[in-house]
């Protein structure tokens, strides 16, 4: 026959809710850490004998032209030092927050101009636009942080124009 032994615990409630507590900043930047697409892990894909640098950036970043970045990314020179089986980490989930920063950016810049902030709010939509701008040179060299950052200040600034428009 089995026999379960239940343990007692002693100690006051107070100690075990410390502990509860205690641990919730943990969890929390557990989960964040999950959740914030700069600091997920690098998609691992490996270049075929058929692939082309092109074909597997476009097919998993949405868009052919980052292959300089991913070069670089992977310590690689040049297109023709790829050989098949040669394994390729891909910015996939950064790619993905920056553009979305990105598409923000400019639904709110284009929202805010649709209200005339061109006339109401120059420099605040001028501003959006710098940002905007700067925000799409990051992309090209691959910092994402960079580019949700100024997309995000982008933002910002074309919905204070928008506010100053309407």
């Amino acid at each position: 026959m089995l026999r379960a032994r239940v343990f007692k615990c002693h100690r006051p409630a107070v100690l075990r809710l410390g502990w509860v507590f205690g641990a919730i900043p943990l969890l929390w930047a557990a989960a964040h850490a999950e959740t914030d697409p700069m600091n997920a892990p690098l998609q691992v894909v490996q270049f075929g004998e058929q692939d082309t640098l092109r074909g597997v950036v476009g097919n998993y970043l949405k868009d052919p032209d980052l292959w300089p970045v991913v070069l670089a990314l992977n310590n690689i020179a040049s297109p023709a030092d790829l050989t098949p089986g040669t394994e390729l980490r891909l910015p996939v989930r950064q790619v993905f927050a920056a553009d979305a920063a990105l598409l923000a950016s400019l639904t709110a810049i284009q929202k805010a101009n649709a209200e005339g902030a061109r006339i109401f709010a120059p420099d605040e939509i001028g501003n959006a636009l710098e940002n905007r701008d700067a925000a799409v040179r990051q992309r090209e060299i691959g910092e994402w942080r960079q580019v949700v950052s100024y997309a995000g200040v982008a933002r910002d600034f074309a919905k204070e124009a928008l506010d100053i428009s309407i």
